[in-house]
C-alpha cells in the first residue's frame, strides 16, 4: 500500500537512527544483469490509494427491484473512471487511474449492501492529482444518486497511502553515475530515461529532514540473453514488474550488492 516509509516514521525512525548525511535506494528492473538505470531529476510518478465504497440496499436476485444494487454502481464506477484521464487532464499531463479491485457479495442469487472498489492513482503535478480526486467523488456520488441512494449514504472514500513524486537530487545522480561508470563501464550506467508511471516511497524517508540528498537507481535483474532475445522481437523488457513471468537472474544478486556497496564508497572518499 505504500505506506512502508510512513510507517517507519511514525514508529520513530529517528529516535533509533542518526540523521544520514545522504539517503540512496536500490530497486530491480527489468533490464540485462550489469547495468544501472540513473538518470537525475523526476524518476517516478506520485501515487495514491484509493477506497471507494458503495452503499447500497441488498436483496435476493429474484427481486432486483426492491433493492439498490452496489455491484452495478461499483461497475458503473470501473467504467467510468477509465475515461477520467482523457475527460479531465490535459493532454501535456501524464497520469494513469487503475481500478485493481472489485469486492462485493458472496452469493450467486443475493444482492449484497455494500460494494468496494480499489482504485490507484499515478500523477506528476499535484494539481493534477487533485482533478482526479475530485473527479472520482464527483463520478462516485452521481452514481450514487442516481441510484437512489440516500444523500447520508452516498460513497465513502479512503486514502489509504501514497507518496509524492520520486526526484533524485541532480547533482548527487551525475556524482553518482560517474563514479560507477568507473567501476562497471560508463556505457552500463543509464543516464537519460523518461519518467516512469511506476511510484515508489524510499524518499519519504527523509521525513522532517527534507533537503536530504536522495538518490535512486535501478539495478538491472535480467539475464542478458533473455533481454536480448526480447528486444530481437520488438519488445522494449522480457517482462514488466508484477507480472508472473518477471526471473530474476541469480547473477543480479551479487552485481546489486556490488553497485550498493560502491554506491557509498564513492561517498566516502569522495570519488
Amino acid at each position: 500500500l505504500i505506506m512502508g516509509a510512513q510507517a517507519m516514521l511514525d514508529d520513530g525512525l529517528y529516535n533509533f537512527i542518526p540523521t544520514p548525511d545522504v539517503l540512496i535506494g536500490l530497486h530491480t528492473a527489468p533490464g540485462p544483469v550489469g547495468t544501472v538505470i540513473n538518470p537525475p531529476g523526476t524518476r517516478m510518478a506520485g501515487t495514491d490509494q484509493v477506497d471507494v465504497h458503495f452503499h447500497g440496499v441488498g436483496g435476493h436476485g429474484s427481486m432486483p427491484s426492491k433493492t439498490k444494487d452496489p455491484v452495478r454502481m461499483a461497475a458503473q464506477a470501473t467504467l467510468e473512471f477509465s475515461s477520467l484521464v482523457a475527460r479531465t487532464v490535459e493532454p501535456s499531463a501524464t497520469a494513469v487511474l487503475s481500478v485493481g479491485s472489485i469486492q462485493a457479495g458472496a452469493d450467486n442469487n443475493v444482492i449484497p449492501s455494500e460494494a468496494l472498489v480499489k482504485a490507484n492513482l499515478r500523477w506528476f503535478e499535484p494539481h493534477v492529482r487533485e482533478a482526479l480526486l475530485g473527479a472520482i467523488r464527483t463520478v462516485s456520488d452521481s452514481i450514487a444518486r442516481a441510484a437512489g441512494v440516500d444523500e447520508d449514504k452516498l460513497p465513502g472514500i479512503v486514502m489509504k497511502g501514497g507518496s509524492p513524486p520520486l526526484v533524485n537530487t541532480p547533482d548527487l545522480a551525475v556524482s553518482m553515475s560517474a563514479s560507477l561508470g568507473e567501476i562497471i563501464g560508463a556505457d552500463k550506467v543509464i543516464t537519460d530515461m523518461p519518467a516512469v508511471t511506476g511510484s515508489e516511497d524510499a524518499h519519504m524517508l527523509r521525513g522532517p529532514h527534507t533537503d536530504l540528498p536522495f538518490n535512486y537507481l535501478l539495478v538491472g535483474v535480467a539475464a542478458p540473453e533473455v533481454f536480448a532475445e526480447a528486444l530481437s522481437r520488438g519488445e522494449l523488457v522480457p517482462y514488466y514488474p508484477h507480472n508472473p513471468n518477471y526471473v530474476v537472474d541469480l547473477a543480479a544478486i551479487a552485481f546489486g550488492t556490488k553497485i550498493a556497496a560502491y554506491s557509498v564508497l564513492s561517498l566516502v572518499d569522495g570519488s
